[in-house]
C-alpha cells in the first residue's frame, strides 16, 4: 500500500506517476503474447485500416476502469466486494469463480508464451522456459511487500515492451502518416474485419481485468482525495494509454513489414518475420525480449487476478500480501502450467468453457458496475447523465461482442 502524501489540488506529473500503478498492472495483464500476435496479425492483414478499432476498444476500457476506481474510492469496497454487499453472496461467488477460471485458461497461454519467448533468447526447450518463468512469478508472489514489487516489475515490463517495439518500428522507417490517419476513420475492409473487431474489443476491453483493477486500487490505498487530485483519471489514462501504445506500435510495424509481402502471423515464432529483413538473426532477440516482458508480466498479473477475484467472491481477504492470495495465485499458475505442459496449450474443451464464462461474465459485470456507480451511497460521486450514457454505449458494444461470441459458438457464423 502506498503511503505518499495526498493533496486536494492536482498533482504534478512526477507525483502522479508515484501515485499511479493499478493501471500499469492491468495493462501488463492485458498485453500477453496473444495480444501481441493478434496486433501483428491486424497490421499484417489490414495494414492501418483497423487503427480506429484499437482506439475504440481503449476508450471503452477507460470509461469502465474509471467507474470502478471511483466506486472503490467512495464505497471503500472493490467491485466484487460491492456485489457481495449489495446484491448477494451467490452473485459474487459466481462472478469471482468464472473470472478465476478464465485466468487459469489464460495461464496456459502464458506458460507457452513465456517458454517460447525464453527459447528465442536461450537454447532451451520451451517447456523448460515456461517452468523457469513460472517459478520466478511464484517467487515474486511470496516475497514481502508484494504489491510494490509487482507494481515496479510491471512498470519495467511495460517500459521494455514500449521501448522494444518502438525501436522495431523506427527501424522499419516508421509508419505511413497518411495510412495511419486514414485508419483512424472507422471502416471495415471486408466482412471478416467486423468479427475481428468484435473479438479484439472483447479481449482488450475485458471487464474481468477492469474489475481486478478496483482491487488493485484498494491495495494502492486510494481514497476520495485521489478523485479530487486527478490521480484516478491520470492512472486510467496511463494504463489504457500503455495498452494502446503497445498495440499500435506492433500493428504499425506489421503494417510496414508484413502487409506489403502478404505475410500473416500464425504463431509466436512468426513474429520474428517482422524484423528479419532488417535485423537478420538479431530479430529473434529483440522480439524475444519484448515477448518475454509481455508474457511474464501477464502470467504474474493473471495469477494474482484469479486468486484475488476468487477469494473476493467468497468474501475472503484478497490483498496481494495475504497468504491466501499467494497460495491461490500459485494454484492458478500451476494448473495453467500443468495443462500447457501436457497439451502444449489449453485444450479446446477448456478454451470453450472459458469463452462461455467470458460471454456470461462480461455483460453481467458491466451491468453491475453501472448499478453500483448509481447507488445512493455514492453521494456526490453518483454517476451523472453523461457518465451513464457513456457507460450505456460501452455496454451496447459489449453486448454486440457477446452476441458475436454466442453466434460463433453456436455455429451461426
Amino acid at each position: 500500500m502506498s503511503n505518499e502524501v495526498k493533496t486536494s489540488g492536482n498533482l504534478s506529473p512526477l507525483d502522479l506517476l508515484k501515485r499511479s500503478g493499478p493501471g500499469i498492472i492491468m495493462a501488463a495483464a492485458a498485453v500477453g503474447t496473444g495480444t501481441v500476435a493478434t496486433s501483428a496479425n491486424l497490421g499484417a492483414t489490414y495494414g492501418y485500416a483497423m487503427v480506429w478499432m484499437v482506439i475504440l476498444a481503449m476508450v471503452m476500457r477507460g470509461i469502465y476502469v474509471r467507474a470502478t476506481y471511483v466506486s472503490t474510492a467512495v464505497l471503500k469496497m472493490p467491485v466484487i466486494d460491492s456485489i457481495r454487499a449489495y446484491y448477494g453472496k451467490g452473485l459474487s461467488i459466481f462472478c469471482g469463480f468464472i473470472c478465476a477460471f478464465g485466468c487459469i485458461a489464460y495461464e496456459c497461454g502464458n506458460f507457452s508464451g513465456t517458454g517460447m519467448s525464453l527459447s528465442l533468447l536461450l537454447p532451451i526447450d520451451w517447456k523448460i522456459g515456461g517452468i523457469i518463468m513460472s517459478l520466478f512469478c511464484v517467487f515474486l508472489m511470496f516475497s514481502k511487500n508484494v504489491y510494490n514489487k509487482v507494481e515496479k516489475f510491471m512498470k519495467a515490463c511495460v517500459f521494455i515492451m514500449i521501448l522494444g517495439f518502438l525501436i522495431a518500428l523506427i527501424m522499419t522507417g516508421g509508419p505511413s502518416a497518411t495510412g495511419f490517419a486514414k485508419g483512424i476513420v472507422p471502416s471495415l475492409p471486408d466482412q471478416s474485419a467486423l468479427f475481428t473487431a468484435l473479438a479484439f474489443i472483447g479481449s482488450c476491453a475485458a471487464i474481468s481485468g477492469v474489475v481486478y483493477g478496483s482491487h488493485l486500487s484498494k491495495d494502492k490505498g486510494w481514497t476520495v482525495e485521489d478523485i479530487k487530485n486527478k490521480t484516478i483519471l491520470g492512472d486510467t489514462i496511463i494504463g489504457v494509454g500503455s495498452i494502446a501504445v503497445i498495440v499500435l506500435l506492433v500493428l504499425c510495424t506489421a503494417a510496414v513489414t508484413l502487409n506489403p509481402r502478404g505475410i500473416t502471423i500464425g504463431g509466436i515464432s512468426d513474429l520474428t518475420e517482422m524484423l528479419i529483413p532488417l535485423l537478420g538473426t538479431g530479430a529473434k532477440y529483440l522480439i524475444g525480449i519484448c515477448l518475454l516482458a509481455a508474457s511474464t508480466s501477464s502470467m504474474l498479473a493473471s495469477a494474482t487476478m484469479g486468486a484475488t477475484l476468487l477469494l473476493a467472491g467468497f468474501g475472503k481477504e484478497s490483498k496481494m500480501d495475504d497468504m491466501n492470495t499467494k497460495i491461490w495465485g500459485t494454484v492458478v499458475i500451476a494448473l495453467g502450467a500443468v495443462i500447457a505442459f501436457i497439451f502444449g496449450s489449453a485444450p479446446m474443451q477448456m478454451i470453450f468453457v472459458s469463452n462461455i464464462c467470458a460471454v456470461l461474465n462480461a455483460p453481467i459485470l458491466a451491468i453491475l458496475i453501472i448499478m453500483i456507480v448509481n447507488r445512493k451511497e455514492m453521494g456526490e460521486y453518483k454517476y451523472t447523465v453523461k457518465g451513464n450514457i457513456a457507460l450505456a454505449l460501452c455496454l451496447l458494444g459489449l453486448l454486440a461482442v457477446t452476441a458475436y461470441n454466442i453466434a460463433r459458438y453456436t455455429g451461426m457464423i
